[in-house]
């Protein structure tokens, strides 16, 4: 059973018969290491320096998603990538428009209600403070829908500064964590990015999360290109360790290297006595009590020992589940499985084509949270 409500199975029924969500995003796109990213919308007002929102094509003044919330639950559901449920795919909020942007806030309520029938653990980052009623809603979707909702507040830095010139200041946001706390949500302070000559006062950060009542901090990387390159330099930013970690800056996203400053970060955070997490995903798995999807405590990259224990909530495997679920997506017969901790290792009659390979070893390191390995023959 993939969904959980009968009657939102029903309605998904009714709108697959008519082809609505089809042409969606969210019909297609393959998970990003935070889940699948839920657009509520496009765009940003706040001009933070270091954004690479407007290096997606997507900037300007902030634009709800014209898709009615069932055509966006319709077109999650058809994504073959999708897997629903709690042990399913993460779903995450705010990556290219903040989701409690007043242009679009009304959207975000109504996705997030999708997203509490499909059952799947959510994750929301933002940098605004909305007003006491959406909090209240959400308190609602949460307590009568069961909500699965894992709350991010992005901080940079404490001190007035022109990275984000048009952003909320620092202490409403703090003022947030506070109240979103006081409400029961699981929330934590994205500490993004990391700008390596700022790491000082991203230590305030760190202070100023334990002071807000935060349950722990998500350390964040940093993209840049040439673009957001100038545009640090020009709010006072020394760029020069930046550019050394790069070794050829172009108009292409890359990611910085900021290892030794997560390192710091990450004891800092321990010290106060947070919870510390080096990518989103370990954070909205630590709040939904199930184990990451990205497998992260497979290797000491990712895994900070959040205390979520990851190992001991696996799914159960056998060969007629692993058999009975590649046969509902694939109807390819299964000759043998054989698993671990770690591995799902599946044998398969024949070999399937590269794209249903590729949405097989998704689906499967997701439902049965192992890393899949697909032989034929």
């Amino acid at each position: 059973m993939r969904i959980r409500d009968p009657h939102f199975a029903g309605l998904l029924d009714d709108l697959a018969s008519t082809g609505v969500g089809r042409r969606d995003g969210h019909a297609y796109r393959a998970p990003r290491p935070c889940g699948l990213t839920c657009h509520v919308g496009w765009g940003c007002d706040h001009f933070c320096a270091y954004c690479y929102v407007p290096e997606l094509g997507l900037g300007g003044p902030p634009r709800p998603n014209p898709a009615p919330a069932g055509v966006f639950a319709v077109a999650v559901f058809r994504n073959p990538f999708f897997e629903p449920g709690r042990y399913g795919t993460f779903l995450a909020f705010g990556s290219v428009c903040d989701p409690f942007h007043p242009a679009v806030i009304h959207q975000t309520l109504s996705y997030l209600a999708q997203a509490a029938r499909l059952g799947n653990p959510s994750q929301l980052a933002t940098k605004i403070r909305p007003p006491k009623s959406v909090l209240n809603a959400l308190r609602w979707l949460r307590e009568e829908h069961q909500l699965q909702l894992n709350l991010l507040v992005s901080l940079t830095v404490l001190r007035p500064n022109v990275l984000e010139p048009y952003a909320p200041p620092p202490e409403e946001r703090l003022q947030l964590v506070g109240e979103l706390r006081d409400l029961g949500f699981m929330v934590d302070v994205f500490l993004r990015p990391l700008i390596p000559p700022l790491l000082n006062q991203h230590l305030e950060v760190v202070d100023a999360a334990r002071a807000a009542g935060a349950r722990g901090v998500v350390i964040g990387g940093l993209l840049i290109n040439r673009n957001i390159l100038y545009r640090l330099k020009r709010a006072g930013i020394d760029v020069s360790s930046i550019r050394d970690r790069v070794q050829h800056v172009t108009d292409k996203l890359r990611s910085v290297s900021v290892r030794r400053e997560k390192l710091v970060l990450l004891r800092r955070v321990k010290e106060v006595g947070l919870t510390a997490f080096l990518t989103a995903c370990c954070a909205n798995a630590s709040a939904a009590g199930v184990p990451c999807t990205g497998l992260c405590w497979h290797t000491a990259k990712f895994c900070t020992n959040c205390g979520n224990r990851c190992w001991e909530k696996l799914p159960s495997v056998s060969k007629e589940l692993v058999a009975d679920f590649i046969r509902e997506i694939a109807r390819l017969p299964v000759k043998d499985v054989s698993w671990n901790e770690r591995r799902l290792r599946v044998r398969l009659q024949k070999h399937p084509s590269p794209l249903l390979s590729r949405v097989l070893k998704v689906r499967l390191q997701v439902r049965f949270r192992r890393r899949p390995l697909l032989l034929a023959g």
